[in-house]
C-alpha cells in the first residue's frame, strides 16, 4: 500500500476515534466504504481518491496537464486499484504470501533500509536545520514519521508488498525466454534502422560512438583519431574565462540597448529625442568597451597558447625519438574521456560532433599512426592528433550482441506475458466496484 494510502487511512481512523462532530463521522464513516474489491481484499473511497490525487499529480509535474477532468482521474485511480487488488488476490490464492526464511530475511533487510533511507529524507526535509540532537532530534523524527504516516509497520508492509509483487512477477515470467530465431531478427531489424539511419545521417553513427552506445552498424568513411590535448595552465584558463564573461556581458548590454532604441519610431519630442540620444551614446560605449574586451580576450588566449607551447614541443621531441604516443598521453594529456583513451574517437569527413579544426586536422592524416605536426588549437588548448585506425563498414555480428537486452528484448517479452496473464486472471476473477459509492 502507498504512503499516501497508509497516512489516509491513518487520518480517518483518527476521525472516528476522536470526538468530531457526528457530520465529521459520518464522513469518514463514508471514506471507508469498499469501491474495489475481491476476495479478502478492496480499496476504500478514501484510497480511491488519494490514487485520483496522485495520478493528478503525476500529470502535472511529468507532462504539464492541469484541469483534468475529476472523473476521468477516479475512473484511472479505479482502473489502477483494480490491478492492484487482484494482484494481492492471486498471491494468497496462488500461497506466494508464504515467505520462506530466505525471503523472510531479505525482507527484513529490505525494510530496515527502506526506513533507515525514510529517516534520513526526514532528517534532511524537515530538520535540516534544527538545534534539536540526540534523543531529542531522534523523537522529533520519530513523531514526524509517524505523523506522515511512514511508521515501521507502514514502510514494512510496502516492503511486504513489493516482494510479493516481485514473487508473482517471477511466477509468470520466469518460464518466458527469447529463442535464438528471435533475437536474430531483432538484430537484423535493429542493424537495418542502424543503417539507413547513417545513410541520411552519417554523424550519427560518430555521436553514438563517441558517447560509448552500443554499435549495430559501422557506416564507411569513419577513421579512429587519438587526442593528446595539453590543456591551459589553471591561471590562464581563469583569465580567459574572466574575458570571456566581459565580452559576453557587452554583447547583452549590447542587445538591450539595441532593443530600446528600437522602440523609439516616428516623430519625436524634444524628451524622447534626448532618451534616444543617450541611448545611442549608451551603445557606442557598449560597443567600444566589447571590443575592448574581444581585443582582452584574444591576448589572454595568445598567452595561454604560448604558455604551454614548450611542453607542446616537448612531446614532439619525445615523438621523433620513437615514444608511443598512448605514454604520452598518459604523461600529458588532458582529455580523460573514456572513448579517447580506448579506440580513439570515430571522425569522419565534414563531422559535426568536434571542433572543425579538430575534424579537418584529423582528416588530413594520411596513414594509420601519423600525428598532426601543426598545432590543434582548441577553446582550452593545443592538441596533438594521432590516425589511430580505421572502423570497418558494417554489422557488429550477431554473435557479439545475440544476448544484449536491445537484441533479445526479453525484459520487453516478460513484461507483455505479464500484462496478458493479469488481464487473464481478471477476466477469471472479476473485480467488483462500487462506482455509485463514488458518489
Amino acid at each position: 500500500m502507498k504512503k499516501w494510502a497508509l497516512l489516509l487511512c491513518m487520518v480517518m481512523a483518527a476521525m472516528l476515534l476522536s470526538g468530531c462532530a457526528l457530520v465529521e463521522k459520518d464522513e469518514a464513516v463514508d471514506m471507508l466504504t469498499p469501491i474495489v474489491s475481491l476476495g479478502d481484499f478492496s480499496y476504500n473511497k478514501s484510497q480511491v481518491l488519494a490514487e485520483a490525487d496522485y495520478e493528478e499529480y503525476m500529470y502535472a509535474v511529468y507532462y504539464g496537464y492541469t484541469g483534468i477532468d475529476r472523473s476521468l482521474l477516479i475512473d484511472s485511480a479505479v482502473e489502477t486499484l483494480k490491478q492492484e487488488v487482484l494482484k494481492e488476490y492471486m498471491i494468497q490464492k496462488l500461497g506466494l504470501d508464504q515467505l520462506t526464511a530466505e525471503e523472510q530475511a531479505t525482507l527484513d533487510e529490505n525494510a530496515k533500509a527502506s526506513i533507515a533511507q525514510e529517516r534520513e529524507y526526514v532528517k534532511g526535509q524537515y530538520f535540516a536545520e534544527t538545534e534539536l540532537a540526540g534523543d531529542e532530534l531522534e523523537k522529533a523524527i520519530d513523531d514526524k514519521m509517524v505523523e506522515l504516516g511512514a511508521t515501521d509497520e507502514a514502510i514494512l508492509a510496502q516492503a511486504k508488498s513489493t516482494l510479493l509483487q516481485e514473487k508473482l512477477n517471477h511466477y509468470v515470467t520466469d518460464e518466458v525466454t527469447v529463442s535464438e530465431e528471435e533475437a536474430k531478427a531483432n538484430y537484423d531489424e535493429t542493424v537495418a534502422a542502424a543503417k539507413t539511419n547513417y545513410e541520411t545521417n552519417l554523424n550519427a553513427f560518430g555521436s553514438s560512438y563517441n558517447a560509448g552506445s552500443q554499435i549495430y552498424y559501422t557506416p564507411a568513411g569513419y577513421r579512429n583519431i587519438k587526442n593528446l590535448l595539453v590543456a591551459f595552465k589553471a591561471e590562464d584558463s581563469t583569465a580567459i574565462s574572466d574575458a570571456q564573461s566581459q565580452v559576453t556581458a557587452k554583447e547583452t548590454a549590447i542587445t538591450s540597448t539595441q532593443e530600446a532604441i528600437d522602440q523609439y519610431t516616428g516623430e519625436l519630442d524634444e524628451e524622447q529625442q534626448a532618451a534616444l540620444d543617450s541611448l545611442n551614446t549608451d551603445l557606442n560605449v557598449a560597443q567600444s568597451e566589447k571590443a575592448a574586451a574581444e581585443r582582452a580576450l584574444a591576448t589572454a588566449m595568445d598567452t595561454a597558447y604560448a604558455n604551454i607551447a614548450q611542453t607542446i614541443v616537448e612531446i614532439r621531441e619525445k615523438l621523433a625519438a620513437g615514444e608511443k604516443f598512448e605514454d604520452l598521453m598518459a604523461q600529458y594529456g588532458s582529455d580523460s574521456i573514456s572513448i579517447n583513451q580506448t579506440t580513439g574517437y570515430a571522425i569522419c569527413e565534414g563531422f559535426t560532433g568536434k571542433d572543425s579544426a579538430f575534424v579537418e586536422a584529423a582528416m588530413a592524416l594520411k596513414a594509420i599512426g601519423d600525428t598532426t605536426s601543426e598545432d590543434v588549437k582548441a577553446s582550452n588548448g593545443i592538441s596533438i592528433l594521432s590516425y589511430a585506425a580505421d572502423i570497418s563498414e558494417g554489422e557488429v555480428g550477431f554473435e557479439n550482441v545475440k544476448d544484449l537486452e536491445a537484441i533479445t528484448k526479453l525484459s520487453e517479452k516478460k513484461n507483455n506475458a505479464y500484462s496478458e496473464q493479469l488481464e487473464k486472471w481478471l477476466t477469471e476473477n472479476p473485480v467488483k466496484v462500487d462506482r455509485n459509492a463514488m458518489n
